[in-house]
């Protein structure tokens, strides 16, 4: 299930911002952090909890130096296209349960229409 909150889509919607969605990426160093949450008006707390947010939810992905220590953060293929994805959960979150209820309407009405005949 996708979840993000209004601070996160913030941090999503700038990390589209600035030329192509797959080739952005951010340092995590004190200062490059500090830029990246001034530009959503953020907190460095608050944008660093919804960086964390994004990596948990699959939208972004550590990068890492060759020694193996994180020296920043990119967009996974979900968060490139995060529109899609968000539009395909939001179809899959409300469409699917009223075909269902509009299924279950029809077979009961039918069941209903049906068993007298049935019975007698």
């Amino acid at each position: 299930m996708i979840t993000t909150d209004k601070t996160s889509k913030k941090v999503l919607e700038r990390m589209h911002h600035d030329g192509p969605p797959e080739q952005f990426a951010f340092w995590l160093f004190s200062d490059a952090m500090r830029l990246e949450a001034d530009a959503c008006e953020l907190s460095i707390e608050d944008f660093s909890n919804a960086i964390n947010h994004l990596i948990a939810e699959g939208w972004a992905e550590y990068v890492f130096t060759q020694n193996g220590y994180r020296s920043g953060v990119k967009l996974t293929h979900k968060g490139v296209h995060y529109k899609e994805f968000m539009r395909e959960e939001r179809i899959k979150k409300f469409l699917i349960p009223v075909i269902v209820s509009a299924v279950t309407s029809l077979l009961i009405d039918g069941i209903r229409a049906l068993l007298p005949l049935i019975l007698q």
